[in-house]
């Protein structure tokens, strides 16, 4: 009887441990389950932001660099250097080379940041341009002054971003 005892004190002296022990691992095991869900969601969300911020600074450096005297323009209807079709919304930058116009068409199309380079006086279609950024599904502009302009563009989950632009160019007063 004695001996009983004394193997039952043993079984207890093993199983605590070993209780303990797989609690302490099931518990790690939520811990780690748990941290792994918060940085899958934190990565997720900084991605989404850095598409359309971006797409933002990609259009802010292109804007910045034409930056002079009416070079810069947003498409609307009274836009008639280069016929242009698909593209509703687009920040329009004019060069001169040799003694001829080109525009660059800065846009949304496919769900893409695009941009496309046309001779004045040609024909384009929005499938022509080249994507810059994927995962942006609309941009908006908006012109607010003759030297200020605003954009808010928009990622495929529905995000968005936005940026009023002050244009400083040759012949502005500051």
């Amino acid at each position: 009887m004695n001996d009983q005892r004394i193997s039952e004190g043993r079984s207890a002296n093993i199983l605590f441990p070993m209780a303990l022990f797989f609690a302490f691992a099931i518990s790690a095991l939520i811990v780690l389950l748990f941290a792994a869900s918060v940085y899958k969601n934190t990565v997720e969300s900084s991605t989404q932001n850095d598409t359309i911020k971006t797409a933002l600074s990609y259009l802010l450096e292109k804007l910045h660099n034409t930056d002079s005297a009416d070079t810069v323009f947003l498409l609307d209807e009274g836009f008639d250097e280069v016929n242009v079709t698909g593209i509703d919304d687009a920040l329009v930058l004019r060069s001169d080379h040799n003694e001829a116009s080109y525009y660059t068409f800065i846009y949304v199309y496919d769900d893409s940041l695009c941009e496309l380079l046309a001779k004045e006086g040609s024909s384009v279609s929005a499938s022509a341009g080249t994507s810059i950024l994927s995962s942006v599904s609309k941009l908006e502009t908006e012109t607010l002054s003759d030297d200020l302009f605003k954009f808010v563009c928009y990622d495929t989950d529905g995000n968005s971003a936005s940026q009023i632009v002050y244009v400083r160019s040759d012949n502005a007063e500051i």
